[in-house]
Order: C-alpha cells, then sequence, then structure tokens
C-alpha cells in the first residue's frame, strides 16, 4: 500500500505496523531446555501472554498478531513486521534470518514478514525498506513520516528491546506516533518492566495503552474480539471515588496499580495545597496484595516534596516508605509508597543522644548529627545561594565536639 493511497484522508486511512520483537523461541516457549536460558522470560509471562493450560496458544498477543494478519490480508491497512533474531550467525545479509519463533509464533511468523538480525542490534536498512514497501513513506524522510503511519510494539523483555525499539521508531524513524499495550510486552524482571511504562516510555512520547481494546482501536482492528480477556485496566472502586477523579488523575492512578487487577481507594487526611491522598489495597485476581499509599499532586509541588524525600532518605533509611517510580500525566505528578518496605521505628536526635552511654554509641549520635547538619546546611545554601547570600559555610560534629562542655573553643 501507498502512502500516498491515505495521506490526508483522514484517521480512517491510516496505516500501523505491528512490530514484534523478543518473540524468539529462547525467550518465550514454556519448554524446560528454554526456561533454563537467560533470555526466558518465565512461565509466568509465558502464560499471561500467551495462556495456560488447554488455552495455551490462545492469549492476547497470539491472538492480536493473528487478527493483524486478518487485516493485513483484507483490507491491507496493517502490516505484521516480526524481528528473528538468532545466536548462530547465518552467514547472510542484513535481513535474512534463521530464527525459530515460540510456538504458536511460528505459524504466525510464517504469513508475517519477517526481518532477521543479531542480538542488540535494530536493522536499520532492512526495517526501512519494510516500511518503504509497505507504506510508501520512507523512514529517512522526517516529512513523510509524520502523517498516516503508527507502529505498536510489541514482544518481550520491555525494558530492553522493547524499550530500544520504541525509542529509535520516535527518534531516528522521525514516527510521533508510536504505542506499546502493558498485556503485549513482558519481562522476566516486574520492577523494570513497570518502571518503563510507568515512567519511561511515557517521558520519551511513546503511548501505553492499558486496555488491550484500546489497542486494537491504536491498530485499525476491530476491539470486540478481546472482551474475553479482561484485559484493562486496574479496575478503581469504589465509584464515587473514581468519578471525582480528572482524566489526568485517573490515568496516573491505574498507572500506579499496573501491577494489579482491582484497588480500592480510601481517601486519607493530611493532603495538602489540593493533593490527592489514598490508602490503595490492591487485589490480583482473588488475591489481596500489600497496601501502598497514593499520592497525587500539582506537578511543581510533587517535585519539591519529592527533592525533600531523596533529600533524607540516606539519613532515615528504611524507617520511611520507599517511593516507586513518578508518574507524569498532564500538569500532574503521581508517586505510590510502598508501606511494607518500611521497618522499625527512626530515632529522633534526642533520642539517639539519650542512649549515648558509651563510645560506640557516642559515635553513633555524633554520625548522624553529622548528616543532619550537613542536609540542613546544604538546604540553607541552596535556599541563600538564590538571593546571593556566599558561599557555603563547612559544619560537622566536630565543630560540636569542641564546643562541648570541658572542652571550650581555643581563643
Amino acid at each position: 500500500m501507498n502512502m500516498s493511497a491515505f495521506r490526508g484522508a483522514g484517521s480512517e486511512r491510516s496505516f500501523t505496523i505491528v512490530l514484534g520483537d523478543g518473540l524468539d523461541e529462547e525467550v518465550l516457549s514454556p519448554q524446560v531446555r528454554h526456561l533454563d536460558s537467560r533470555a526466558n522470560v518465565g512461565e509466568r509471562e509465558i502464560e499471561r501472554l500467551f495462556g495456560r493450560g488447554r488455552g495455551f496458544g490462545q492469549g492476547p498477543l497470539p491472538a492480536f498478531l493473528r487478527l493483524a494478519l486478518a487485516e493485513q490480508k483484507a483490507r491491507g491497512r496493517v502490516g505484521v513486521v516480526l524481528l528473528g533474531r538468532s545466536r548462530e550467525p547465518s552467514g547472510g545479509d542484513e535481513g535474512e534470518t534463521g530464527a525459530r519463533f515460540a510456538p504458536p509464533l511460528d505459524e504466525i511468523a510464517q504469513e508475517a514478514r519477517v526481518i532477521g538480525c543479531s542480538p542488540g542490534q535494530i536493522p536499520w536498512d532492512a526495517l526501512r525498506q519494510v516500511v518503504l514497501e509497505q507504506t510508501g513513506a520512507d523512514p529517512g524522510k522526517a516529512a513523510d513520516m509524520g502523517v498516516g503511519l503508527r507502529f505498536l510494539v510489541v514482544g518481550c523483555h520491555t525494558e530492553e528491546r522493547i524499550l530500544a525499539l520504541a525509542v529509535f521508531l520516535r527518534r531516528v524513524f522521525h514516527c510521533d506516533e508510536v504505542a506499546v499495550s502493558s498485556h503485549l510486552v513482558g519481562s522476566a524482571t516486574q520492577e523494570a518492566h513497570l518502571a518503563v511504562l510507568r515512567h519511561t516510555l511515557p517521558g520519551l512520547g511513546v503511548r501505553v495503552l492499558l486496555d488491550l481494546s484500546e489497542a486494537a482501536r491504536f491498530a485499525g482492528l476491530d476491539p470486540t474480539r478481546f472482551a474475553e480477556f479482561a484485559a484493562t485496566p486496574c479496575a478503581i472502586e469504589p465509584d464515587e471515588i473514581r468519578a471525582q477523579l480528572s482524566e489526568d488523575q485517573r490515568r496516573i492512578v491505574e498507572l500506579l496499580c499496573l501491577h494489579w487487577t482491582r484497588a480500592r481507594l480510601r481517601p486519607l487526611a493530611g493532603g495538602f495545597s489540593g493533593s490527592l491522598l489514598f490508602l490503595a489495597d490492591g487485589w490480583k485476581g482473588d488475591a489481596r496484595t500489600e497496601p501502598m499509599v497514593l499520592k497525587v499532586d500539582a506537578f511543581d509541588q510533587m517535585r519539591r516534596e519529592l527533592g525533600g524525600y531523596y533529600l533524607v532518605k540516606d539519613f532515615l533509611g528504611k524507617h520511611v516508605p520507599a517511593f516507586g517510580y513518578p508518574v507524569v500525566e498532564g500538569d500532574y505528578l503521581g508517586v505510590g509508597m510502598e508501606l511494607a518496605a518500611m521497618e522499625g521505628r527512626p530515632q529522633t536526635l534526642q533520642e539517639t543522644f539519650e542512649q549515648a552511654e558509651d563510645e560506640a554509641s557516642t559515635g553513633v549520635f555524633l554520625r548522624r548529627l553529622d548528616k543532619s547538619l550537613e542536609l540542613l546546611v546544604d538546604k540553607l545554601y541552596r535556599s541563600s545561594s538564590s538571593s546571593g547570600c556566599g558561599e557555603t559555610p563547612s559544619w560537622s560534629s566536630n565543630t560540636w565536639a569542641r564546643r562541648a562542655p570541658g572542652r571550650p573553643e581555643s581563643t
């Protein structure tokens, strides 16, 4: 299909390339010999993407690719392109592949356009040629990529291959419409997977689609075909709280609760400047998980609060809740605070001083005092330097010790 056929004709004439990477056998095969591979994403992710038991092969990822291939044959507004990576050199040119795809994707690969490449590489020339053939648009020319062409990136190793490919399409191929669906990508490392979806990709201008039907509409497919998967954003309860959230605030909560299927929010007192503060109880299916605190506020306000948190985090250690990656949407910023990470009760300097009965405990007090003074001086200096008030003074517990009773300051 030539780009001129749909350029300027509206979104109904757009062309979407579903681009897959990390779909090789060693990455997604549930066979024991592949599960031990470093590249394998593990049984949990394989079942989430492919289905489990008798439904294996009917999960959201193969179902989406099959429908995209059917649309490609019927109307030609979708193209399915898979990158096949082989650890064995084929001796051929870029674009050739000896890669083996994980069942059931091996059947899909026979009908899709497959581009071979070495691990850790993006086959720039071959991919550019395929885009040019399918759309008439040259990715090397920014003007060609401005209208009508979209990429939906699917596959595995979200924090590596998917991230690299999405950034490549945005920055090198000059494509404004690049998207990733949380239901069509996976990783062996959940924390990294979630961080990329919540924080990194949105910050780079890549759309993160939390509803599989939304991904279908993005690609020009029938969204009703995916209702059986219940692949939707985390359900926010109760309805009255959900209704009070703006669209941007709701989006932030959905991203923060991306690892849950259902979240029940309970308002907490203590939010300032119109901020939203919730205790969120979460569920994965029928299993209840550890709760966390969610806070959403204006971007500038939250950045100041996060700055203060990072300032004292090293000092207080595990006595403070652990913040996740911040999520930004519109004029708002939100964070999740994992309460389960807190340990014990933090001590004040006064309590530490009162417990200083020997050399070791006195050393603990002096180290904490040093750290407190450094933090305070740094904070004061940054405030005063903005108004032109001199250099940073030097403070330490050594100065305090010299002035302690019995050790008068020399004159």
